[in-house]
Formats: C-alpha cells, structure tokens, sequence
C-alpha cells in the first residue's frame, strides 16, 4: 500500500509537469513549432514567435486600484450579504469566491471596489514565493469586496485576454520579474507596488491567437485535471485501505 501511495504522488506530480509544460509552450512560444522566433528582449524569457510583441503591463491597462479592508467578522458571508475578500481569494492563479469575510450589516459599503466578473487580480503582499499571484475572475457573486492586500487591473480587451495574461504570470517565466521586484523588510512578507506591476514586461500575441491558445490550454487541461483528481482520489482510498488494515490488526 506505502509503495502504491508513492507510485501515485509520483504520477502527481508528472502530471502537474505536463500541465505546466502545456501552458508554458502555449503562452511563451505559441501553438505553430515552425513559426520564425525572434528575441523578446526579456532576458528571463528569450525567444518568442516574430509576429509577437513585448509591452509592458501600463500599455495593456486602462485603470490600476487597490481596495480596501475595513474590519470585518470572522465568518463567511450568507447570500446577499456583504463581504470583504481574504487574501488567499486569489490563489495559484484561480479566483475563490468563498475566501471573505460579513461585512456588518450598518457598514457603509464601498460599492465602487465591488468585484465583477473580467476583473484582473494580483495580491500585493504575501510570501517571496506567493506575492504578485495573479488571475482573471471568470465568475464572481454579488456584494464581494476587494481588499487592501489586492489590486484590481482593468486590462484593455482590445490587446489582451485576462486568461492570458494569468497563464503567464503563474508561470516561472511570468514570476521572474515579480520576485525579482518583491520588496520589504521581512523574510516571510514582502510588497510589490503598482509600478511595478505596470513595468512588467508580457509577451503579446494578436489578440485572435491569445483565444487560440487559451482554448488549446483549456482542452488539453480538462484531461489531465480528470487524471489528477482521479489519482487524487486513489491515494485517498489506499490511505484509508492502510489506516482500516492497522486499526484491524491492532484493535
């Protein structure tokens, strides 16, 4: 049982590599492998197809804000009431809806920070390793608040997917500049600030190819995500399979 559990963490994490790999290929080289490449001039990132463009953030972003957190209760908001995102609401990319805490009834909401659906999201404080986590709310429910911790970007559709864009800056590629940029005093805590996030160089693609590639990511990822969970859930049956056999044996 201990060799089948190790034999399947294993296949875990093969299959987060394929994953990664996946969206790195994708989003940093393209779909055609015979498409001409030229330097990007990003040093952390080299070679991009010819036909792409670097920019940087400030010219794919109409408006940059960071929200707000007022004291709030220690508890996750009902239906219809209003909260204020945690920090973790934004995590490894993925946008959790049910990461806030109620507001109190008699607070004087600040609907202007309300988030909504196409919102782009980075943290602004966190860990070395988790600060600048960024990704694109692809559905959020009513009367959520964004907090201090997090800035809000609204991203000029014209150029850019915020699809896109978060596959990007979850990658170890993307990730580069924002750590290299992270600033603070302790070892476990550290900031970025909004111009940083705007000096941030991204590789761009014509928009039509950005939805091309979005859609070769999100195919090929429901495939492996199943395997994933599959797997998940096998490990979770031979754990119990090991915990009922030594309880049976020493009881």
């Amino acid at each position: 049982l201990d060799a089948l559990v190790a034999a399947k963490e294993r296949v875990l994490g093969l299959l987060a590599e394929k994953r990664r790999a996946l969206i790195t290929r994708a989003v940093t080289r393209g779909l055609d492998p015979r498409a001409p490449m030229r330097d990007s001039g990003i040093p952390w990132l080299g070679e991009i197809p010819a036909h792409w463009r670097s920019m940087r953030l400030r010219f794919l972003i109409q408006h940059l804000e960071q929200g707000w957190s007022p004291e709030a209760e220690n508890r996750e908001p009902v239906e219809n009431e209003w909260g204020v995102l945690k920090l973790n609401a934004v995590s490894h990319g993925r946008f959790d809806k049910s990461a806030a805490k109620a507001l109190p009834p008699d607070f004087a909401i600040r609907a202007d920070l309300e988030v909504h659906r196409g919102d782009f999201l980075v943290t602004r404080s966190n860990t070395p390793a988790l600060v600048g986590d960024a990704c694109f709310v692809e559905e959020a429910r009513p009367r959520l608040m964004l907090c201090d911790l997090i800035y809000r970007l609204t991203l000029r559709e014209d150029l850019i997917d915020g699809k896109f864009l978060g596959y990007f800056l979850t990658l170890p590629e993307g990730r580069a500049q924002i750590e290299s940029d992270a600033r603070g005093t302790s070892g476990s805590m550290v900031k970025i600030s909004q111009e940083h996030i705007k000096d941030w160089w991204i590789p761009l693609p014509p928009l039509t190819e950005q939805m091309e590639v979005i859609e070769r990511i999100g195919r090929e990822s429901v495939a492996l995500d199943k395997m994933f969970f599959a797997t998940e859930r096998t490990i979770s049956l031979l754990k119990e399979r090991r915990a009922a056999l030594i309880a049976a044996a020493v009881t």
